[in-house]
């Protein structure tokens, strides 16, 4: 008797194929955990261990839905006969849909970096899923031929709800098979990268710390521009394997100066980056609690980014808000503390304060905004004065400098002046934000989803988030879990509740911003995207 007939054939690919579909859906977000865990499986599982992600538990849950619906659509469907366990797939297969769009709308979730190592991963993921769903597709429907239960035949396709309690299994393994070519095909990168800088007599600039470092690297590089021929990493190299695949094709004797984003969320990432880029110079931000939730500690976050200052050759140039944590750190280059920025005035229309460069001052005023921005400046006025330039050449340079999209950037909409601040991740941007909104006369809102990524620190710094926002008149919070700290924070503060509104998916909460906003008001946007 042959396996199964043609027709089971066809029945067995195309259930399999329509749940590998659903399945590799539904792990969109889990991949988004992998690459935020820089591909690692042991730190990826870490995050879905963490209570307040739910992870298990909405995969539980999920299973149990899925498991029961099948199973009482297939013996409703018992007059159907064969065909009834066909039926018992529909709520499977429309729970799995609800999950997708429930996973890709609810407030907090994980961003995916659309790269072809995810893309990878993600075909991987399908392939494996197609391979397991047909095997097990495949058996079960070679069991009812062996059998011919009724019961068997009705509920055959019931089992196919365990693969809900596999989506971070199989993610995990999809991440490890792709890293068969990846990590070979990236060594090769990473190489001739590190051949090609040694070749070179380029100076590399590294720029690390938590919060502004895209901020004083595209102002370091307008300034240094009017002088040296400059090239700088773009936001999405900021890791080894990224930085080496951006040189591909760049001839490096086209320029003079390399200013490379360090990023560290884990320790050693920084001490990987200069093994290829070996830093002439460096700027230290401000630390804060950005990635406290990998990092663990802020001990460990100051260790992870003192690693530039340990391994740059020249001058070191700290940012004043963490010039004790690096003070006495070992270096063989000078350390300077960045203290040139003084009376900041912000508006919604730019910043003003005055630069003191070499014993001379300047009042400088920059369409950029916030007060937190001008430090940045002046971290990156400093170092272009270390290399040449004149502080009237800065002072002309900062004149002409533009926002950096998504960085507290300014567009009017309609008469609504919006604060663009979708990639503020730290309390120290939120404050900052928050202070020009407040320099606004006319009506001011604010829609966040809190504070993420922060660990044990999360309640902590979405209570001071919350406190900050005391300026708004009207807050729209978008979540369930996060929020809440952010309303404690506000209400200790002194707000008033009836400012604050709650909704639970970012789709109910533009709906609510659209239907209050008017001509005249001030929309800030704090880690959540404009459209």
């Amino acid at each position: 008797m042959a396996f199964i007939s043609v027709g089971k054939t066809a029945e067995c690919v195309l259930v399999a194929v329509i749940l590998a579909a659903l399945l590799t859906g539904c792990s969109y977000r889990i991949m988004g955990v992998v690459q935020s865990s820089g591909f690692s499986g042991k730190r990826a599982f870490t995050w879905f261990k963490k209570k307040d992600n739910h992870t298990f538990g909405r995969h539980g849950v999920l299973f149990v839905l899925c498991a029961l619906s099948s199973a009482v659509i297939g013996l409703c469907f018992a007059f159907a006969g064969t065909w009834g366990g066909v039926c018992s797939l529909v709520p499977v297969i429309a729970f799995l849909i609800l999950y997708i769009w429930a996973d890709n709308t609810r407030a907090v979730y994980v961003l995916v970096e659309k790269t072809p190592r995810i893309t990878r991963v993600m075909v991987i993921d399908f392939v494996l899923y197609a391979i397991f769903c047909y095997i097990a597709v495949a058996l079960l429907n070679f069991g009812d031929n062996v059998w011919g239960n009724t019961y068997f035949s009705l509920l055959r396709y019931v089992p196919m709800s365990l693969f809900v309690l596999l989506l971070i299994p199989v993610t995990l393994l999809a991440n490890l098979v792709s890293k068969a070519y990846d990590v070979p095909h990236g060594k090769k990168y990473l190489r001739a990268a590190k051949e090609k800088i040694a070749a070179s007599d380029i100076k590399i600039i590294g720029i690390s710390g938590s919060a502004g470092k895209a901020v004083t690297k595209s102002v370091l590089h307008d300034l240094l521009g009017k002088k040296y021929r400059v090239f700088s990493t773009v936001r999405a190299h900021y890791t080894p394997l990224g930085i080496s695949k951006a040189l591909v094709g760049v001839n490096m004797s086209d320029y003079d100066i390399f200013i490379v984003e360090m990023k560290a969320r884990y320790a050693g990432d920084v001490a990987r980056l200069c093994d290829i880029l070996p830093p002439d110079c460096s700027i230290t931000t401000d630390i804060c609690a950005e990635h406290a939730e990998a990092f663990g500690t802020k001990e460990n976050m100051i260790a992870a980014n003192g690693e530039l200052l340990s391994l740059t050759k020249g001058l070191n140039i700290i940012a004043d808000s963490c010039w004790e944590d690096f003070s006495s750190a070992r270096t063989e280059g000078a350390k300077e503390r960045e203290c040139c920025v003084s009376g900041i005035q912000c508006s919604t229309e730019g910043t003003t304060f005055t630069l003191t460069l070499g014993g001379e001052a300047r009042e400088i005023h920059t369409k950029l905004l916030g007060e937190f921005t001008a430090h940045c400046i002046g971290l990156a006025a400093q170092m272009a004065f270390s290399l040449g330039l004149t502080i009237d050449e800065i002072a002309d340079g900062l004149a002409t400098t533009d926002c950096v999209e998504h960085r507290l950037q300014h567009t009017d909409k309609d008469g609504v002046i919006v604060l663009d601040d979708m990639r503020a991740s730290t309390l120290t941007e939120a404050r900052s934000a928050a202070g020009v909104l407040a320099t606004h006369e006319g009506r001011r809102i604010v829609i966040t989803g809190g504070l993420s990524e922060l660990g044990v620190m999360e309640p902590e710094e979405n209570r001071e988030l919350g406190a900050s926002l005391l300026c708004a008149d009207e807050i729209i919070l978008i979540g369930t879990t996060l929020v809440k700290d952010v309303q404690k924070g506000y209400h200790a503060a002194g707000g008033r509740e009836e400012n604050v509104k709650i909704f639970n998916t970012e789709a109910k909460a533009r709906d609510y911003l659209a239907s209050i906003q008017t001509a005249g008001d001030c929309v800030l946007y704090l880690d959540v995207e404009v459209e």
